[in-house]
């Protein structure tokens, strides 16, 4: 019986295979001899600069310590620095937002540092991976995770530091941010390492740092007029432009890709960008024309929110080649989101934004937590097949394969 087959593997791989599990055996096998590092062969810009400063950090770190704890790190440093943000919001006296009052120099500093630590522990994870020869799948898929996670806290922190606070430019930041994310692992998934780029997300974390820097200098440089528009609008439409290019040039190369091939694949690969941008427009919709201004009042927990989902996307995306699932176009979150959308914009819950109405605010509150969830579950599931099927520890290297 099937069920005696697998107790027979089990006993002679010593590997136990998981029938609920996100893998196929065939990926599993895939993903021992390390089929899928999501690093690409080019370097960018600044990728040389931070891969010196690991170089010189890696000796220095213990050798049971895993390249996820490293990422992870790296991560709680941006959060840190978030929650300075937030906590200097909601603690304002008057409540008023960063389009109108400045964040603390010192804050703005602070999450100069924390970007800084953030891109130096994206070089160390690889350093120490290759030290400790715990360079697998695992760590490339947790990497995934936690940028998906720092990019939602990228656009909350630019908003601050550049003054555009919960504004129409915010929601245009927050959907570019996303969407080229999520087009960038689109086309690594269907180019493979070699389509590399001169701009990485070690790019985006130096332009961050450059803003916090500025912003503690000086904020109100972004209220400079140009052409009588503010600065920071003008760099959120400069680089809504440049995303534009670089998602068509990833477009292009997909379909150069697929040209020759027999058979059509660029259409169905093309819809997979359906779910990423079905989000972004329905980030944009319910933000502006929610009757009960539900973005100006919780724009962290929507950012928060919405990105979690997508990152969740990303992650079935690039692991869909070895998934027992196929991707899904219409994601049951995406389902949800739109769906909490048009209930807004119809104004089922009304238009009152008084206290005696909270029906949206409880909407919201529910999709975060929903989006949380299954953000933290799908990525817990994977993580712990993976480790047992790679036989590496996630935060903590039992044994390390040096010479």
């Amino acid at each position: 019986s099937d069920v005696y087959k697998r107790q027979v593997s089990t006993q002679s791989t010593g590997i136990v295979h998981n029938p609920m599990g996100h893998f196929t055996e065939e990926g599993l096998k895939q993903l021992r001899k390390r089929a899928t590092a999501v690093a690409q062969h080019k370097p960018s810009l600044c990728e040389p600069i931070f891969e010196g400063i690991a170089e010189a950090l890696a000796p220095m770190l213990p050798l049971w310590v895993s390249p996820c704890s490293v990422t992870l790190t790296g991560l709680l440093a941006l959060l840190a620095s978030y929650l300075v943000f937030l906590v200097q919001q909601v603690t304002r006296e008057d409540g008023a937002d960063f389009n109108a009052v400045a964040p603390a120099p010192g804050s703005c500093v602070f999450a100069a540092v924390s970007y800084l630590v953030y891109a130096i522990m994206n070089s160390l994870d690889e350093k120490q991976g290759e030290r400790t020869g715990s360079a697998s799948a695992l760590s490339d898929v947790f990497n995934i995770a936690c940028d998906a996670f720092a990019i939602c806290l990228v656009t909350v922190t630019l908003s601050a530091v550049t003054m555009l606070g919960a504004s129409s430019e915010t929601i245009v930041l927050f959907c570019i941010i996303e969407f080229s994310y999520f087009t960038s692992h689109w086309r690594h998934y269907h180019c493979g390492a070699k389509e590399g780029s001169s701009l990485s997300i070690n790019e985006a974390l130096v332009t961050v740092m450059i803003a916090c820097l500025a912003s503690a200098w000086n904020p109100q440089l972004w209220k400079y007029e140009i052409a009588s528009m503010q600065l920071n609008h003008v760099l959120v439409y400069a680089l809504l432009a440049y995303s534009c290019c670089a998602n068509l040039s990833a477009a292009l190369k997909v379909y150069t890709r697929y040209e020759q091939s027999e058979g059509s694949f660029f259409g169905p690969a093309l819809l997979q960008l359906l779910p990423a941008a079905v989000a972004c427009a329905c980030t944009f919709t319910w933000a502006t024309y929610s009757p009960t201004d539900l973005f100006d009042r919780h724009s962290h927990w929507f950012f928060l929110g919405i990105g979690l989902v997508l990152g969740n996307q990303c992650v079935r995306l690039v692991t869909s080649n070895m998934s027992k699932q196929r991707f899904s176009i219409y994601p049951y979150m995406n389902t949800l989101l739109l769906l909490c959308t048009l209930l807004s914009v119809t104004r089922c819950y009304g238009t009152n934004k008084d206290k005696s109405n909270k029906e949206e605010d409880i909407c919201l509150a529910w999709f975060f937590a929903m989006g949380l969830w299954n953000f933290c579950n799908l990525n817990k599931n994977i993580c712990m097949e993976l480790s047992e099927a790679l036989e590496l520890g996630i935060f903590t290297l039992k044994k390390t394969r040096t010479s």
